[in-house]
């Protein structure tokens, strides 16, 4: 029988650890919602699908510098960030997104218009509660944004 010294034993235990511990250290899937909004000082959406935004996403959407003194709902998505690949999430025809967890509780965000990249920004930390928000010009002194947020 052959006697293994102590320090060989702690040693290869110490070396099974290191190469189990990237499976055990996964960061956690990021859960958010984007909304595709369109901003105007029309009091009504030419669109009677759209629906006003609440009153609490109203109060920080006019808090921001923008313009507007309506926004309309036009689609909402819950969508799970799954690792740290990109994720699309298409909000409509004409408009998508790529987020991705950028780590730190951060994300970083792609927006995309009729195929064209139009704007990329990065958030990092994006609390619960805290909006990110991307906005594009549109026709008639309007603009549609994305507003995203975490729901977990």
């Amino acid at each position: 029988m052959k006697i293994i010294p102590q320090s060989k034993i702690w040693a290869g235990l110490a070396l099974t650890a290191l190469l189990a511990a990237p499976s055990l250290i996964q960061a956690a899937d990021t859960k958010l919602e984007a909304r595709l909004i369109w901003g105007t000082n029309d009091e009504k959406s030419p669109n009677p699908d759209h629906k006003k935004v609440d009153d609490a996403l109203a109060k920080k959407l006019k808090a921001m510098p923008f313009k507007w003194n309506n926004f309309f709902e036009v689609n909402r998505t819950n969508f799970t960030l799954v690792g740290t690949n990109y994720t699309k999430v298409v909000m409509s025809k004409q408009c998508s997104i790529d987020v991705k967890d950028s780590g730190k509780a951060g994300i970083k965000v792609k927006m995309y218009g009729q195929g064209k990249e139009m704007s990329r920004i990065e958030k990092s930390p994006l609390p619960k509660g805290e909006i990110l928000a991307i906005a594009g010009d549109s026709k008639n002194e309007s603009a549609w944004l994305i507003t995203i947020k975490r729901t977990e």
